[in-house]
């Protein structure tokens, strides 16, 4: 199989993803980079882009509902950010109260999170 974006060619076809064009007629096949790529670009557009775009034009025209909807649109997709992180640091709490071992929280695309920005000292069993 290969990929329609960047050429790559493997014969392990379950690596690659197909995904439908508009209304599913067609569909264009992935490799696992190009996909990650195309979902970090969407992340940018959603919490960088949206945003910016979102303030400037209810700073233009407050007074439109399709303004102040596209404003709270973005505001919203800001407010799941650090919803995120309490869920995930939730996930590593209850692991590490079952005694299971976790290393880092991974969020996103970036890079994993240590438990030593916020791990609390256990008194030794001595």
């Amino acid at each position: 199989m290969k990929c329609d974006q960047c050429g790559l060619e493997s014969g392990f076809d379950e690596a690659f993803v197909k995904q439908p064009r508009l209304l599913g007629l067609t569909s264009r096949t992935r490799c696992p980079t190009c996909v990650t790529r195309e979902n970090q670009r969407s992340a940018v557009h959603m919490y960088v882009l949206l945003p910016i775009t979102a303030g400037i034009l209810y700073l233009a025209h407050p007074s439109s509902s399709w303004s102040g909807g596209l404003l709270g649109l973005a505001l919203v997709a800001l407010a799941f950010i650090p919803l995120t992180v309490l869920h995930e640091m939730a996930h590593a709490g209850v692991a590490r109260g079952l005694g299971l071992k976790a290393f880092g929280i991974t969020i996103g695309y970036g890079r994993r999170l240590p438990f030593a920005v916020w791990r609390t000292r256990r008194p030794s069993a001595s």
